[in-house]
């Protein structure tokens, strides 16, 4: 029974990853805006779209990371998760942006590497998804990744 193992290591690994880089997120900010201060960049905790922006990126890292954990149980092979994970979620929706059709234009705007940059930003960027819908977008990356791992786990335990 292994399946409770893959829960228990997904839920761990969220928790603890969520509350690092929230953490890592908010330092970094500060850090940074100590050297903006004069510029045209500079901003402050109480901007809007700040603080969405810091908890949206450290959600979207977590999230990356449990859809990475499901190619991991799936696979059951580190090369093949690896090679999976950056294949299937940062080099094709950089081949199928090279198509000139309008429908897969719209449709990569909901792979994880896209919907993790609507979410990590504080103004909204040209030609992505706001927040709300890049977060469900990632959610259901995450969770259909770990769900085809529970379902193969449950096959493979005899």
């Amino acid at each position: 029974a292994r399946l409770p193992v893959l829960w228990a290591k997904a839920v761990v690994f969220a928790a603890t990853v969520f509350t690092v880089m929230l953490a890592t997120s908010v330092v970094t900010f500060a850090a940074a805006q100590a050297f903006l201060h004069d510029t045209d960049q500079a901003a402050s905790f109480t901007d809007p779209g700040i603080l969405r922006a810091l908890a949206g990126n450290a959600g979207a890292l977590t999230l990356m990371g449990l859809l990475a954990l499901g190619l991991g149980a799936l696979l059951r092979s580190v090369p093949g998760a690896i090679g999976a994970f950056i294949g299937g979620v940062m080099i094709l929706p950089e081949i199928l942006g090279m198509l000139p059709y309008d429908a897969v234009e719209r449709a990569i705007r909901y792979f994880p590497t896209q919907a993790a940059g609507a979410l990590g930003s504080a103004t909204p960027i040209p030609g992505t998804i706001s927040p709300g819908p890049a977060l469900l977008a990632l959610s259901l990356w995450a969770g259909t990744t770990l769900a085809a791992a529970a379902l193969t786990l449950k096959r493979r335990d005899v």
